[in-house]
């Protein structure tokens, strides 16, 4: 089933599942929660980041670990030392982002699929 064309959504991920949808998130916020927590280290991170390495593709439910990740990343923020990170990891769409837009940038992820899933479950009703 093919969603409309929706605002920042690649035209690839138009025709997932919600399975697909959760497991996307479920990798996205994980490396999310990744930088994040580097870059409130004022750590490095070498690794390049890539759209297509955050496609889905197992074909699991991803369900339990976005929950986990859930609580994990609320652990973590409350940790925070508040403060803006002077480390920085460039997003492959929108360019250097330090631990505040990174942490902002999931939110609207997260809003971003949640529609999308939104649309997919419309598209489903006969």
């Amino acid at each position: 089933m093919l969603i409309p064309r929706r605002f920042a959504l690649e035209d690839s991920s138009r025709c997932w599942s919600v399975n697909m949808v959760v497991e996307h998130l479920v990798t996205v916020n994980l490396g999310t929660y990744e930088i994040v927590d580097q870059l409130n280290q004022e750590k490095s991170i070498p690794r390049e980041l890539t759209t297509a390495k955050v496609k889905p593709f197992h074909n699991q439910s991803y369900t339990k670990n976005l929950i986990v990740f859930e609580k994990a990343y609320c652990r973590m923020i409350k940790k925070n030392t508040n403060r803006a990170s002077i480390a920085t990891k460039e997003h492959p769409w929108f360019g250097v982002f330090n631990n505040y837009n990174w942490h902002s940038f999931i939110g609207l992820h997260n809003t971003l699929h949640k529609r999308q899933i939104q649309h997919i479950l419309e598209s489903l009703k006969l």
